[in-house]
């Protein structure tokens, strides 16, 4: 059997067992397509990446239901939604987040602030994750989250709050911010993501 053959024999021959793949060595005469199949036999028993693990507190945030609790409070919207899962490079970060923009009282909308702050708070609290820094207002963000969030990143009245956390090796941050560029049509998102 040439060498061709006996790489063919051994592509064929699939996971249907070790007993297949030692014959198909075996009938392999030249070297160098030996040396070849064993490539690709150690190239198909590699094992797949273990997946990433996620904090408790990433895992509790569910978007969904942030978006239809927060959602009616608005008098006029204009856009909503939410992503679960996302990842986004650079920075790399992992993001579940809603957003909705429109038209709202400032005072509602910092009473859903305050809600989300303490909320976040406890939930963190709840999951067990090390809070590294507390809800710190915020006037200004990193240009790419600004970019997850509201689509650009040149937002001149921004404000919210980012609370930092730990859970293990895994560091991450929920933000809440608000877009209130215009008076009339504000963009609200809250995001919580991690590396």
């Amino acid at each position: 059997m040439n060498g061709a053959a006996g790489l063919t024999l051994l592509l064929a021959a699939g996971n249907d067992g070790i007993s297949k793949w030692l014959w198909a060595l075996r009938s392999i005469k030249d070297m160098k397509t030996t040396a070849l199949a064993f490539l690709l036999l150690s190239a198909c028993g590699k094992q797949a990446a273990p997946p990433e693990v996620r904090s408790p507190f990433y895992l509790a945030f569910d978007p969904q239901k942030a978006l239809e609790r927060f959602e009616g409070r608005f008098r006029e919207r204009s856009a909503s939604g939410c992503r679960t899962d996302l990842r986004i490079t650079p920075p790399g970060d992992m993001f579940r987040d809603f957003r909705i923009e429109g038209a709202i009282d400032e005072t509602v909308l910092k009473s859903i602030v305050e809600e989300l702050k303490a909320d976040l708070a406890r939930t963190a609290g709840a999951c067990g994750v090390e809070v590294t820094s507390p809800a710190t207002d915020v006037t200004k963000a990193a240009p790419a989250l600004l970019k997850v969030l509201f689509g650009r990143d040149d937002v001149t009245r921004l404000w919210g709050f980012t609370l930092s956390y730990r859970h293990g090796r895994t560091e991450g941050a929920a933000d809440v911010l608000v877009d209130a560029s215009t008076v009339t049509h504000v963009k609200f998102a809250c995001a919580v993501h991690e590396r």
